[in-house]
């Protein structure tokens, strides 16, 4: 949850300035894509309708996500309801995803920390607006393959997730229950009927559920 709040409050920063989508120059990827770590989606990924079709995937991958570990269904709400160009909302889920849940979008992946995150899928996903074939891109011939295989990986995650969460301890389950008995028991020693003596203070007690 800290993270889903800190995340909020940096969008809740666009109101006093307003953010301005950044264009990372394919050729610095291109002479060096190792300092970047990044892949590049294939130019049908900036279609105006694969644009609109992400953001409606992403937000459900948000929502999902969000009620399966708990966030506060009010920072969902301020996510999905920024109100900015559609890309630009897109970018701002998809790096929500990526700093809040170690998810990334465009592989469909899960992880359990950013280090995780950036090994299994890079440090960002870029689309290539650009007509030229850049970096890990699929050639010309498998336009609109790649799209169709991200949402139907989008889609089978949606289907099949899942998060067991861990159940908090308490002196009345096991196994925390068994051994504060076990520990009442040994730091106490019965000298009447209603009068206990605890070995650890030496005070008396009426029981040993004192």
């Amino acid at each position: 949850q800290s993270q889903a709040r800190a995340a909020l409050q940096v969008l809740g920063s666009m109101h006093e300035a307003p953010w301005q989508p950044a264009q990372l120059e394919l050729a610095a990827l291109r002479s060096k894509p190792e300092q970047f770590g990044a892949f590049v989606a294939p130019p049908e990924m900036a279609k105006p309708e694969r644009i609109a079709a992400d953001r409606c995937l992403s937000a459900e991958v948000v929502r999902k996500l969000d009620n399966l570990v708990g966030v506060p269904t009010d920072i969902t709400s301020s996510l999905l309801g920024q109100e900015v160009p559609e890309e630009l909302k897109l970018d701002l889920q998809v790096l929500y995803l990526r700093r809040v849940h170690h998810f990334c979008f465009y592989a469909a992946t899960w992880c359990k920390d950013e280090w995780e995150l950036r090994e299994r899928c890079g440090t960002a996903v870029l689309r290539d607006v650009s007509s030229e074939a850049g970096v890990n891109q699929p050639k010309q011939s498998d336009e609109g393959e790649w799209a169709h295989a991200h949402e139907q990986r989008v889609k089978a995650f949606m289907a099949t997730v899942s998060c067991q969460r861990p159940q908090p301890l308490t002196a009345e389950t096991e196994p925390v229950a068994g051994r504060v008995v076990a520990l009442v028991q040994a730091s106490s020693l019965k000298i009447a009927e209603g009068k206990i003596r605890c070995l650890r203070c030496g005070k008396h007690f009426r029981g040993f559920d004192y």
